[in-house]
C-alpha cells in the first residue's frame, strides 16, 4: 500500500510540473512611426518558476513594412530572446500578466535590431480549457543596428492563442 501511495504521489508531481508548462502562438502588430510599420508571428514557451512568476523562451518571425524614397517593401527578420513574467491578477477564469521581454534579431536578416518590451496580457486559465485566447497590448522599442536604418518604438496589440 505505501508503495501505491508513493506511485501515485509521484503521478501527481508529474502532472503538476506539466501544469506549470504553457506555450503561446501570437501575431502582434505595432503602429507606424519613421515609415515603419511591424508585423511579428511569436512562438513563445513560458513555465510558472513560483505562483505568479513566470519565466520564458520566445523565437519571432518579424516583417517590417518599409516605405523609403517612394516605395514600399518588406524587411523580414527573426529574433529569440526572453522574459519575465508577474501574474497581478489571478482568478479561477482568467488571468492578467505584466510582461517584460528581450528579443535579439539572429541569421542572415535584412534588419538588426534588439528588441526591448513591456506588455500586459489578459488570457483565460488552462484549467477550463487545453486552448485558451490571450490578447495584450505594451510598448516595444526596436532599437537598429543597421545603418539607416532608424530605431522603432510604439504600443502594440497583440492575439493569439495558449495551450
Amino acid at each position: 500500500m505505501t508503495l501505491a501511495g508513493l506511485n501515485v504521489s509521484a503521478q501527481e508531481d508529474g502532472k503538476e510540473w506539466a501544469k506549470k508548462l504553457h506555450a503561446e502562438f501570437k501575431v502582434s502588430y505595432g503602429l507606424k512611426q519613421h515609415d515603419m510599420t511591424p508585423i511579428n508571428a511569436n512562438t513563445r514557451l513560458s513555465y510558472d518558476i513560483l505562483k505568479r512568476v513566470s519565466i520564458s523562451g520566445a523565437f519571432e518571425k518579424n516583417w517590417m513594412l518599409v516605405k523609403a524614397e517612394g516605395s514600399k517593401h518588406y524587411a523580414d527578420g527573426m529574433s529569440v530572446g526572453g522574459g519575465v513574467g508577474y501574474m497581478f491578477a489571478v482568478d479561477d477564469g482568467y488571468n492578467v500578466e505584466a510582461r517584460l521581454q528581450v528579443l535579439t534579431s539572429v541569421g542572415k536578416t535584412d534588419w538588426k535590431y534588439t528588441t526591448y518590451e513591456a506588455g500586459v496580457m489578459f488570457y483565460l486559465t488552462p484549467n477550463h480549457r487545453q486552448l485558451a485566447p490571450v490578447v495584450g497590448g505594451g510598448y516595444r522599442l526596436e532599437k537598429s543596428r543597421t545603418d539607416g536604418v532608424r530605431n522603432w518604438g510604439s504600443i502594440f496589440g497583440t492575439f493569439g492563442l495558449r495551450f
